[in-house]
């Protein structure tokens, strides 16, 4: 079995570590990384070098996936001050590094990194040359770059994302590697992760749309478990599901729900921030405007004590997902949940 998952920041790397645990002679696994970054040490490298997809996204995805590997954990490290260096990620550089070694094919770069640290997982940037996401919102307002969609200080509800090439030599392309490997998939996963900055992005590059739309391959979509301020305020699962299958432009087969309950002092930290637990509803009646699609219900999320930047983080357990999404395979693979069934799961 061939899968496919799309997304971006720590959403789809936490996803790769459970797809990873399924890989064999019989599982391949491709992670396919949105490059709509503007922000940090990736939105810098971008500027400064026009042509270059920013590699944030792809390193976190490479680190994670190495795990405890030094090399990996030097990756990692920021430079601290003010001076050139300052705020870069040592990883970012030296992706950037390989891909003008290699032409500025930041593919091939992240091909050499996933081949050193032995990760198991093919990474490819959804597009060979960074984007910029615009948003337009219900009040009118249109913003430019992920940066400003999640910092806009008026919160009105997006309406709609679009891409448009950071660069105006080089048209919006998705990456070849990213479309064959979306070709030849038996499972496509889409997200967890930022719904509208780190999982529509992939979706908005036609390539990758029409890819998605023309496999016979199962799409399942993986609700994320929080809210995130200024980009998902107050939405539901349902809701998230609407906004994939609109800019995606394809059906979904299934949506994979966590039923975990958080305490209150779990939750805490990020209701501080404006985010809250995700909503849906039994027996799934808003799911009919969303294509109806089966909703596949477990026990999913845990609590990281302390995540990678000191603080809890909440997440979906990166096995117990894997499992969930090895039974959804299609029958050439085996007795997948979705095989035979066509109502709804709870």
């Amino acid at each position: 079995m061939k899968i496919a998952a799309l997304g971006g920041g720590h959403g789809l790397a936490n996803l790769l570590t459970g797809l990873r645990g399924l890989s064999s002679s019989d599982v391949t696994v491709a992670g396919i990384v949105t490059v709509s970054d503007n922000g940090g040490s990736s939105g810098r490298i971008a500027r400064e070098h026009p042509f270059l997809p920013p590699p944030g996204d792809i390193r976190n995805c490479l680190t994670a996936l190495a795990g405890n590997h030094p090399v990996a954990q030097a990756f990692e490290v920021r430079f601290p001050g003010e001076g050139p260096l300052g705020g870069h990620v040592v990883g970012n550089l030296v992706l950037a590094a390989l891909a003008l070694k290699n032409g500025g094919d930041i593919a091939l770069a992240a091909s050499e990194i996933a081949r050193a640290l032995a990760v198991g997982v093919s990474i490819y940037p959804s597009s060979d040359a960074p984007l910029t996401l615009c948003a337009e919102c219900l009040d009118g307002a249109v913003y430019r770059g992920e940066v400003e969609i999640r910092g806009r200080a008026r919160r009105s509800p997006i309406r709609r994302v679009w891409i448009e090439s950071s660069v105006p030599e080089k048209p919006v392309s998705a990456h070849a590697n990213a479309v064959a490997a979306l070709a030849d998939a038996d499972l496509i996963v889409l997200g967890p992760g930022s719904l509208y900055t780190s999982l529509i992005p992939n979706l908005l590059l036609p390539e990758i749309r029409e890819a998605i739309r023309l496999s016979p391959a199962r799409k399942v979509y993986v609700a994320n478990l929080m809210t995130e301020p200024g980009e998902t305020d107050g939405m539901g699962v349902a809701d998230h599901v609407r906004a994939v299958i609109l800019h995606g432009r394809f059906p979904l087969d299934a949506v994979v729900v966590s039923t975990t309950v958080l305490d209150d002092d779990e939750a805490l930290p990020y209701n501080r921030t404006g985010a809250a637990p995700i909503r849906f509803r039994r027996p799934y009646d808003d799911m009919f405007s969303a294509g109806s699609p089966i909703v596949v219900t477990e026990d999913l999320a845990e609590v990281v004590s302390p995540g990678r930047d000191g603080r809890n983080v909440i997440r979906h357990c990166p096995e117990a997902l894997a499992r969930v999404l090895d039974g959804l395979a299609p029958a050439s693979y085996g007795e997948g949940v979705l095989n035979g069934r066509t109502g709804r799961s709870a």
